[in-house]
């Protein structure tokens, strides 16, 4: 879809360079690339949410069948709980109750702790997808208005290979979505112990945050 959008945007710009007074159509199909930027839009937004939603879905799945089992092993030795609830006069029930939630608190610390910075840097990547198709909008409605007015062939050229680069940073951002999700896969595929699992996720997106 993007190389389409690069020939017609080229195209454009050749008609313009060919010949000051532009035919009906090239205008007509400005505005039609400039619906197609909406479109591209839409559609990156969607693939960067579904691969942020992807390595959500992978955290949630590590968190509940890997770490949990290991961590509540460990849990129930390390409080001692069932030597506390056979104690003489001790209220079982509300030993089981705080333990219980002491342990779902910990779960949940742990599962936001991984799931915090995705979600920041989905958030981000957003922002900056917003932000570049904003200024590819804008920079399209001058390539259409300066077609149906048919001024300054070379400054057109100039905003057309400007937007060229626009659409390579865009690129980058859904590039950067896929990474994610590789990397996070990667580690979930390794074998490691759950811990060390746990570690290697919380240092990737340690270093993904120094460079927010």
């Amino acid at each position: 879809m993007q190389t389409g959008l690069r020939m017609l945007v080229a195209g454009i710009c050749l008609s313009a360079g060919c010949s000051m007074s532009v035919p009906q159509e090239t205008a007509i199909l400005s505005t039609t690339v400039g619906r197609q930027i909406a479109a591209l839009h839409a559609s990156q937004e969607a693939w960067i949410r579904a691969y942020y939603d992807l390595s959500r879905r992978r955290v949630d799945d590590f968190i509940a069948r890997r770490w949990t089992p290991v961590f509540m092993e460990n849990f129930v030795a390390d409080s001692q709980v069932l030597a506390k609830v056979a104690e003489p006069g001790a209220n079982a029930e509300q030993i089981m109750l705080e333990f219980a939630q002491a342990g779902q608190d910990e779960i949940e610390r742990q599962r936001a702790s991984l799931l915090a910075p995705l979600n920041r840097q989905e958030a981000k990547a957003l922002r900056s997808l917003d932000q570049v198709y904003a200024q590819l909008s804008q920079m399209q409605s001058t390539v259409t208005a300066y077609i149906q007015t048919a001024h300054d062939v070379q400054a057109e050229q100039d905003r057309v290979a400007e937007r060229f680069g626009l659409l390579e940073a865009k690129n980058d951002l859904v590039d950067k979505a896929i990474e994610t999700s590789d990397q996070i896969t990667a580690i979930l595929e390794a074998g490691d112990d759950p811990k060390e699992a746990l570690s290697r996720l919380k240092t990737l997106f340690d270093q993904d945050g120094e460079g927010e």
